[in-house]
């Protein structure tokens, strides 16, 4: 789980999927990656910062 108000990732993912699974030694259906923004709360949603 990515938590950011920037940069949208989802595009990234596929690619983001791949390499972990790579890192890792799994197969990417192994991995998941999912997005979430904190709507503008918080230091993340003035984008100072990306939490996982």
């Amino acid at each position: 789980m990515v938590v950011a108000e920037r940069p949208i990732i989802a595009s990234h993912v596929p690619l983001m999927r791949e390499r972990i699974a790579a890192a890792l030694g799994v197969e990417i259906s192994a991995v998941s990656v999912k997005a979430t923004t904190p709507e503008g709360m918080g230091a993340l949603g003035r984008g100072e910062g990306i939490d996982a």
